[in-house]
């Protein structure tokens, strides 16, 4: 069962342990066919490194960080100046929410074998109760999204141009996944962040 409400091309989930609000067709379809292409030929973009219980292993997409660094999967990782396109993103997604956004992560999710796992993005570089922006651009992949003490999940279908926005308390009480498909066309995410110590 899907959680989520409808509010025209809005879906909202809020409860005691998520805030979480998805906008389809956020982007036209025009702007995000253009953001993909040009996001898909982004030199730099690569499998970074991350631990695994203790071992350096590749993590299973392609990615690139722009703005300020940022910690993750235990181990820091050096950003790119921003570009153009980014700073207009990031300026639509903060006038959508409010927030001053200063990190961007590129994600390239290349098939069905591309994913992540369970994780909330609880960093301390974030603060307490991070505003954290997603915007999707290709095929769609479907999220899931539990509480961190268990419980059921529910499914969040990310689809071309939409934006998510998880806010509140939502990363110190719920975690978040793309689990792999056995099919998919190529999605890019574009997240946002706001980091505080950098």
């Amino acid at each position: 069962m899907n959680l989520f409400h409808e509010a025209g091309p809005r879906q909202v989930y809020s409860s005691c342990w998520a805030d979480v609000a998805l906008t389809e067709g956020w982007l036209s379809r025009e702007r995000t066919r253009a953001l993909f292409d040009e996001l898909r030929e982004t030199p730099g973009m690569a499998q970074a490194e991350m631990r695994l219980a203790g071992q350096a292993v590749l993590q299973p997409r392609l990615s690139i960080e722009y703005g300020a660094s940022y910690r993750y999967s235990g181990a820091k990782h050096t950003s790119a100046p921003w570009t153009a396109t980014l700073l207009w993103l990031a300026a639509s997604a903060t006038s959508e929410t409010g927030v001053r956004f200063n990190q961007a992560l590129v994600q390239m999710y290349r098939d069905g074998n591309d994913s992540i796992g369970w994780h909330a993005d609880d960093e301390p570089e974030l603060g307490s109760d991070p505003t954290i922006v997603s915007v999707s651009l290709g095929g769609p992949r479907r999220m899931l999204l539990r509480p961190k003490v268990g419980g059921k999940s529910t499914p969040v279908d990310l689809t071309d141009g939409s934006l998510l926005v998880m806010r509140g308390r939502t990363q110190s009480v719920a975690m978040h996944s793309i689990p792999k498909v056995a099919r998919a066309a190529p999605r890019i995410s574009v997240t946002l962040r706001h980091v505080i110590d950098h």
